[in-house]
């Protein structure tokens, strides 16, 4: 009997079963030492900054198209999108026990909640290895080796829904949703090198059809964590538009415990009138985001109704923070930068203040419209809303700039 090609197809069964064998061995030693890195109570923060884009179909069919063919489309290249705007946010992002919080970042806090202008645009969680320690610890997370690229490790993965810590918010509330990805790891030195993440297409009741990331990593870690050099998420809307968030980290730190502002001394009891504020220092569009930290000038003092009592020297500083930075393409070019202040110091006391702009600008030698209820704000936040029409890639908002403002009440800074 010829065993010759029997003999051929075992030893090929025993070959493909000792490269399983070995992909799985590394898989086990990678996570192990991804979990003995990541400190077992981590209290950490990095200043994180979020570059999004947001696109429209070109043409839209009528019937809008389901999510699954535009999720298709996405895949196979056939989407013709048409980029509307940019915006840039800013926020300090701390993770402990597992779950990430958004700040405002240092130094100072600011009279509203970060989540105020987090709902302005797509936030995606999990860039600060998140996900990678869910599926690591997650027993319910199954996994498969793929096939290896230029000497580097492939597996895949799946969460199922009733194991998904992956939550996606509808209607006010935050659902899980099933997922899965692949990730590759370097065999030499067990180092993450690229992560991504698909979720499974999600109820009808949302708004979104699907939501994707991609962390690339260069294997250097910070405070024993993985930090992905650069986070990429994508979103598909069940209206035909799509969604980029690029995210980078900076400034990462032990998070230390926070300390309270200084009390001031007294209150300041402001009565209802109109002024001018100059800004301090320019905001380039190109670098500047919400979140960022401005300060302003009194350009001239306020006074006490029907009185010559100074109430607030001129020269006095204001400051506040960017609660919106964007950059919108169509159907005009131009830029919308909302500013919002909220302390007061006068001869070394801080106060805390409400003021909002009248809409009045004042600049010479240029014409600057004001939108007082952008779509992009909510009207009733106390801010200024400024556009800045431009055929150019930024915008430089100089120092000095003119605004007038009005002030709604005044109340010691906490």
């Amino acid at each position: 009997m010829d065993y010759g090609e029997p003999l051929k197809r075992a030893i090929g069964f025993l070959a493909i079963a000792a490269f399983a064998q070995d992909p799985s061995e590394t898989l086990e030693r990678a996570r192990d030492k991804m979990l003995a890195e990541v400190p077992s109570q981590p209290r950490y923060s990095c200043i994180e900054t979020i570059d999004r884009k947001y696109f429209s179909r070109e043409a839209t069919a009528i019937p809008r198209p389901s999510c699954e063919r535009l999720s298709a489309d996405r895949k196979n290249g056939r989407s013709r999108l048409r980029l509307d705007a940019t915006d840039r946010l800013r926020v300090e992002v701390a993770v402990t026990q597992g779950r990430e919080i958004y700040s405002w970042t240092r130094p100072g806090s600011f009279s509203y909640s970060v989540e105020q202008i987090l709902q302005f645009g797509p936030i995606g969680t999990g860039a600060f290895a998140v996900h990678l320690i869910d599926i690591f610890s997650n027993p319910s997370v199954r996994f498969r080796v793929l096939p290896e690229v230029n000497k580097i490790l492939q597996y895949g993965f799946r969460v199922p829904i009733e194991a998904s810590r992956l939550f996606v918010k509808a209607g006010g509330e935050w659902q899980p949703t099933a997922y899965s990805g692949s990730f590759t790891i370097d065999p030499n030195s067990l180092e993450m090198r690229r992560f991504k993440m698909e979720s499974d297409e999600l109820p009808s009741d949302m708004s979104v059809c699907e939501v994707s990331t991609e962390n690339e990593y260069q294997g250097e870690r910070t405070l024993g964590l993985l930090l992905p050099s650069v986070s990429r998420s994508h979103d598909i809307w069940r209206d035909s538009s799509e969604t980029e968030d690029v995210t980078t980290f900076s400034g990462c730190h032990e998070a230390a415990v926070s300390t309270a502002e200084r009390e001031p001394a007294a209150d300041l009891a402001l009565p209802e009138q109109t002024f001018e504020l100059a800004l301090s220092t320019p905001i380039d569009t190109a670098s500047a985001a919400a979140g960022d930290i401005i300060s302003a000038q009194l350009t001239e003092p306020i006074w006490q109704p029907k009185s010559l009592k100074v109430l607030v020297p001129g020269g006095a500083t204001v400051t506040g923070r960017i609660v919106h930075m964007e950059h919108r393409f169509y159907p005009e070019n131009y830029f919308v930068v909302s500013m919002a202040f909220d302390r007061l110091q006068v001869d070394g006391i801080l106060f805390k203040i409400s003021i909002k702009s009248d809409g009045k600008i004042r600049k010479s030698g240029r014409t600057i419209w004001y939108e007082p209820n952008s779509a992009a704000v909510k009207p009733e936040w106390p801010m200024g809303s400024f556009s800045f029409p431009t055929k150019k890639s930024s915008y430089v908002i100089p120092a000095g700039f003119l605004s007038k403002w009005r002030t709604i009440a005044s109340i010691p800074a906490k």
